[in-house]
């Protein structure tokens, strides 16, 4: 039986919406939303969409969604290769729950819990070995967050040492400081501590409350329903719970790496590391653009691959590549042929996406 990442990737997918739809959560498609995968904005999926109209409701009866879409991190581009925990590109869990303002509290403490129970289930992780930040308040915020005072609460009562719940003063654990009209609220990030020390997010859980109505100086009013939820990296679950320190273990990065190093003096390979993980990273997000986009690319999102391709020609001219398009087709038939990805000409159609369209 393989028990590779890839393969533990999809059975650990359907383990945790399993569990949250056995706890009253339904199943969201984004497809059946307005906003595709690798939107124009830096909010990451679909399910950006669904907390809009989530907190634009005022529901009579809680609303419970989960699922799960592709993200493209444009933010992290310069981490990766350098960073054994980023991709560009990654699957996220979602799930998150619709309620009126007089149950809120109730609410954020029932999402705390459920993120524990997944965690343990799913993870095999314990309260006490989480570090949680949270909003440590701000000076020049009006009233209407969550009390902050409330947030490591509802840690602490599920176990979470006191020790572990870090307050962020600041922006930083705010969702949404930047577009008005859109839902915002404190959050909590999830962190484990490696064995060399290092901290990894592995998730976000949110308090959305408010509505932005201004941005300087940043004002509030508050938003139609509260949305609690949490969103999960799928790729760094995996990693964690096969006690991995590195993503570019998962095979499909695996396969990539492969055809690259394979060009390459074993020299070359060990010095130029960060320049292969770099390429195999972009092709792969090609791959997941080519099989998962559900929308034309806008001029926004041209660019955004545009970069990708820049910074993936960049490592591959740092290698001594001279026909780096080649070496793209390359790569995904080797990602097509492994069984990572399945669909008809993807190797054309990745090579179309960096290279045959217009940069802008």
């Amino acid at each position: 039986m393989n028990t590779d990442l890839h393969t533990r990737d999809i059975a650990l997918e359907y383990q945790i919406l399993k569990e949250l739809k056995e706890l009253g959560f339904q199943t969201a498609k984004p497809e059946s939303l307005d906003s595709p995968a690798f939107p124009d904005t830096f909010s990451p999926s679909a399910f950006h969409e669904l907390v809009r109209r989530c907190a634009s409701n005022k529901p009579e009866i809680s609303t419970r969604w989960a699922g799960s879409d592709w993200v493209y991190r444009h933010v992290d581009l310069d981490k990766i290769g350098f960073s054994p925990v980023h991709l560009s590109s990654f699957k996220m869990i979602v799930f998150l729950e619709a309620v009126s303002h007089s149950k809120a509290a109730s609410c954020r403490q029932r999402t705390v819990r459920i993120v524990l129970t997944l965690l343990k289930h799913s993870l095999n992780l314990r309260a006490d070995q989480l570090y949680i930040t949270y909003f440590g308040g701000h000076m020049d915020l009006s009233s209407g967050l969550a009390d902050q005072s409330e947030i490591p609460n509802l840690w602490r009562r599920e176990g979470v040492p006191k020790e572990n719940l870090i307050a962020i003063p600041g922006m930083a654990n705010l969702t949404n400081v930047v577009r008005t009209e859109e839902p915002a609220g404190p959050r909590c990030e999830i962190f484990l501590r490696d064995v060399y020390g290092t901290f990894v997010e592995i998730g976000t859980v949110v308090f959305e409350c408010l509505i932005v109505t201004k941005k300087h100086p940043l004002a509030f009013k508050p938003s139609g329903a509260a949305v609690c939820g949490a969103a999960f990296g799928l790729e760094r679950c995996a990693m964690v719970s096969q006690n991995s320190q590195d993503i570019f273990q998962l095979p499909e990065l695996r396969s990539a790496i492969g055809v690259i190093e394979s060009d390459l003096d074993p020299h070359l390979v060990e010095l130029g590391a960060n320049h292969v993980r770099r390429i195999a990273d972009a092709v792969r997000t090609g791959m997941v653009i080519a099989c998962n986009t559900r929308m034309p690319l806008s001029r926004a999102r041209r660019a955004r691959v545009c970069d990708l391709r820049n910074s993936m020609m960049r490592a591959a001219t740092s290698l001594g590549y001279e026909d780096v398009p080649m070496l793209v087709e390359r790569v995904a038939d080797a990602l097509q042929e492994a069984g990572h990805f399945n669909g008809n000409r993807l190797a054309e159609t990745v090579r179309a996406l960096f290279y045959d369209a217009p940069d802008q």
